[in-house]
């Protein structure tokens, strides 16, 4: 003889319950942050189990022990700059899993500037048109204020401003500016770089007759040797 009797239901579980943090967020390259948290079955312990942390492509893995775990991690010297999440996975002897998400924010570091111009060497009278960009640990552009000076060939700066990365920066050689090689010099935090700007001789007269005076100026950045020939008529 048999019969069938419904005693209740039986709902399995075999979703871990996991918290995780780290203990800060915004971080920079080439720091150490540390990933620590604790896992659970309807808010009991587990006593055996692997945890899982990625990064930005990176994994580790490590045992959870007695329901908690904790990884110290070096961030990429060349991680990209902005928000990054940390996954952390858990799986116990028995085949339960969970997950859980965090965020870190990635502050820039500042790698190098560089310095791009339009010509090779200019004449007085030119204008000298520079972009100054700020990169960071990944390459990539920061925008960020630079300190820009214009240096003579006698080591006399004639100008100083403030501009942002990645913005042309520009200025008018006069007509007696001095030949040889100037300098742009561009600054940031720690950060300096410099870029030759050769300035050519220029050979020039301008000539003028006030109340039958013949002016003659030398309006060239050059001394003027030489003979002068006028011609006069009537």
């Amino acid at each position: 003889n048999s019969n069938t009797f419904l005693v209740g239901e039986i709902n399995i579980i075999n979703d871990i319950t996991v918290f995780a943090e780290a203990n800060k967020l915004h971080v920079l390259p080439r720091d150490k942050i540390k990933v620590y948290g604790e896992a659970s079955i309807l808010e009991k312990p587990i006593e055996q189990g692997k945890v899982r942390i990625t990064l930005n492509g990176q994994e580790f893995t490590l045992d959870l022990v007695k329901s908690s775990f904790t990884k110290t991690i070096q961030i990429p010297e060349d991680i990209k700059t902005g928000k990054h999440d940390i996954n952390v996975f858990i799986e116990d002897e028995f085949g339960n899993t969970g997950s859980f998400d965090l965020s870190i924010l990635i502050e820039p570091k500042q790698s190098g500037i560089e310095i791009s111009k339009e010509k090779e060497s200019y004449y007085p009278g030119d204008i000298v048109r520079v972009t100054p960009i700020l990169r960071d640990q990944a390459g990539d552009i920061v925008e960020h204020e630079l300190t820009i000076r214009v240096i003579t060939p006698n080591n006399k700066e004639v100008l100083i401003d403030k501009i942002t990365s990645n913005n042309p920066f520009e200025f008018t050689l006069l007509s007696n500016a001095l030949p040889g090689v100037w300098v742009i010099e561009v600054s940031s935090d720690d950060l300096t770089e410099r870029m030759n700007i050769p300035v050519n001789e220029k050979s020039q007269l301008n000539y003028e007759i006030v109340n039958q005076t013949l002016f003659i100026t030398n309006t060239g950045n050059i001394e003027f040797e030489g003979p002068i020939k006028i011609n006069l008529k009537g």
